[in-house]
């Protein structure tokens, strides 16, 4: 899913997004793109956010990814990237980064996870879910 709207959000709205800085305007544009899916789509994330919700009402603990079953997944992810890619790639995280190089950076990383073997697939979808 995220690899279908983050290639159509604005490069401000990814760069918000990538740094965790969520806004009115940001899940305002993001509704805005899901909506603009088809059918399916739209269904599917309507019914990603119902178990979503549910799960949060009923207090479900998500499950939990071990730092260092990311940093391997990371690691696999960032393989074979340049070294001035792999700079670029750490944009979120670092102080005084443009907006574009985050934005390139998030739409690469869901890209290149969902190109990972298991279980490396499957552990960074759980950190990007925020499950730790």
């Amino acid at each position: 899913m995220a690899n279908q709207v983050l290639p159509q959000l604005s490069d401000l709205t990814c760069a918000r997004v990538a740094k965790g800085k969520m806004s009115v305007p940001v899940l305002t544009e993001i509704q805005s793109v899901v909506m603009a899916q088809d059918s399916a789509t739209v269904a599917f994330w309507f019914e990603m956010s119902r178990k979503a919700a549910l799960a949060e009402l009923h207090q479900t603990p998500a499950p939990l990814v071990a730092q260092e079953e990311i940093d391997a997944a990371y690691g696999v992810l960032t393989a074979g990237l340049s070294p001035a890619d792999y700079e670029r790639i750490q944009a979120p995280w670092t102080a005084g980064s443009s907006n574009l190089d985050a934005a390139w950076a998030i739409r690469t990383i869901y890209k290149r996870a969902l190109t990972l073997p298991e279980p490396h697939r499957s552990v960074m979808m759980r950190a990007f879910a925020g499950s730790n």
